[in-house]
């Protein structure tokens, strides 16, 4: 179920694919995830900078800026990996829709006929109805200009 499917905001509407979907959300859990380790390699480097500046203000402003950097990059992590999940969580939901609707519209076609029509089963169909499958029924395979 690779397909895009039909959204309508009362608009012109959108397509959500939810395979694309997926995918973006994995890959931004995968960028989350590589974040901490990325911003954590700067925290050395800071320090013995701010080190070398002891006695300025320099260096406790270095030192505070980089671990507030730190901070800030660590929280847009969480927020990238708990956004991802929800875009992984979406691309389900979508498959889900989809599949109970087919499943929904494929129960009707296989469902007992309504009650009208079963009343007058064997009787015969006024129309001249015929079903894709041949059979007599209520869905004509033919448009009205082909019926001579």
């Amino acid at each position: 179920m690779g397909g895009r499917v039909p959204i309508s905001d009362g608009g012109g509407g959108f397509e959500v694919s939810p395979d694309e979907l997926e995918g973006a959300g994995h890959s931004a859990q995968g960028i989350a995830e590589q974040i901490p380790d990325q911003t954590g390699s700067v925290l050395a480097p800071s320090d013995r900078a701010s080190g070398g500046l002891a006695g300025w203000a320099t260096g406790g402003a270095l030192h505070d800026c980089t671990y507030d950097w730190k901070k800030l990059l660590d929280g847009l992590a969480a927020a990238m990996d708990g956004y991802g999940a929800k875009m992984v969580q979406m691309a389900q939901g979508y498959r889900q829709s989809d599949q109970g609707a087919a499943a929904n519209l494929q129960s009707l076609q296989t469902s007992s006929r309504p009650a009208a029509y079963q009343a007058r089963a064997g009787a015969a169909d006024p129309f001249g109805t015929v079903l894709a499958d041949g059979s007599p029924g209520s869905a004509p395979v033919r448009s009205r200009r082909q019926v001579a």
